[in-house]
């Protein structure tokens, strides 16, 4: 029985290396200024692009095209979901920026309300400042999926 539960125990383990492994090399797609691309809900349509300036995030809002729009009487709310504390973003000419958190890895929860009344639409980005070793990017921003460096 202890046998079997050390079998058992030992494969679960490795399914989950190889899962987070996965995800992790999970192909991100970019978009026109090299950000990262973010979806607010399932079905919504409404994308943005997500990139880092000096320590801050940018993130622009984009059409079906993937053409930047500028924000307007939308309201974005940011939450560093580890820490569960909300980021202050400010408007400036159409987009949205707020201070990168302290650390290498971690999930923001964006929420975007089309009005202060509407219900939000929601997005999730996972930063992570680890070097894949196949495309030399952040996996952030990795786009090559995790695929062996060609020589």
């Amino acid at each position: 029985m202890k046998k079997r539960l050390l079998s058992i125990a030992a494969s679960l383990t490795a399914s989950l290396a190889f899962s987070v492994s996965a995800l992790a090399h999970g192909s991100a797609e970019l978009g026109p200024s090299g950000g990262r691309i973010v979806e607010f809900g399932a079905h919504a349509g409404v994308h943005a692009e997500v990139v880092l300036r000096d320590g801050r995030f940018v993130l622009s809002l984009l059409d079906a095209e993937k053409k930047e729009v500028p924000a307007g009487a939308q309201q974005l709310i940011v939450t560093h979901r580890e820490t569960n504390t909300k980021l202050t973003p400010e408007l400036k000419d159409g987009k949205w920026s707020f201070a990168k958190p302290d650390g290498e890895s971690f999930w923001l929860i964006l929420q975007l309300k089309e009005t202060p009344d509407a219900p939000s639409k929601n997005g999730r980005l996972h930063y992570d400042a680890t070097i894949c070793s196949a495309c030399d990017n952040a996996e952030w921003l990795c786009k090559c999926g995790g695929e062996e460096k060609k020589p």
